[in-house]
């Protein structure tokens, strides 16, 4: 079997998080061990933080959250994932808290991220722009030629016309 960290895969410890790189690892290990398809679905994020990252649970909370908006004060799921920005320069005099929220928040990074209502507003003036057309027409484009996720989601066109009128309204008010 092979070896990492001079310890064989699957004997990582919470102790033996020194690193962003042991914390990554640590927190794919702790994900596959309780999801064969490695996902980071709710309940195994909320078992995560609970047992490890306590001091964070108010990054939990947006990352978990459905679509729409956010208690006041609350932070957004942009926030919550951008803040892998915020914890990298400091990653050399972190703690094991803030490490592990690294990786999970790493994990998000690699997905491609959050799409997030500006993105999709971008997109939908994008299309516009390019294709000449009214809002719902781009947001239809949009549904028709969307990659589905790797599982099988897509996107609704009424969806992205909602993320656009909104985008746009708050634009308007600032």
């Amino acid at each position: 079997m092979g070896k990492l960290f001079g310890r064989r895969l699957g004997l990582v410890n919470i102790s033996d998080v020194t690193n962003a790189q042991t914390a990554i690892y640590f927190v794919g290990e702790y994900v596959g061990s309780r999801n064969a398809e490695n996902r980071l679905t709710t309940p195994i994020l909320r078992s995560l933080f609970n047992e490890h990252i306590p001091s964070y649970l108010h990054i939990l909370s947006a990352l978990i959250r459905s679509s729409g908006r956010p208690p006041t004060n609350s932070w957004t799921k942009q926030r919550a994932i951008d803040y892998f920005y915020v914890l990298e320069p400091q990653l050399s005099t972190s703690g094991v808290e803030e490490l592990l929220l690294y990786a999970v928040l790493n994990r998000y990074q690699q997905a491609g991220g959050a799409v997030t209502e500006s993105g999709m507003a971008k997109l939908v003036s994008l299309v516009m722009a390019r294709r000449n057309c009214s809002a719902p027409a781009a947001a239809q484009y949009i549904e028709r030629s969307w990659i589905p996720d790797a599982d099988g989601k897509g996107v609704k066109a009424s969806y992205v016309l909602i993320q656009y009128q909104r985008f746009t309204k708050k634009q308007e008010k600032t």
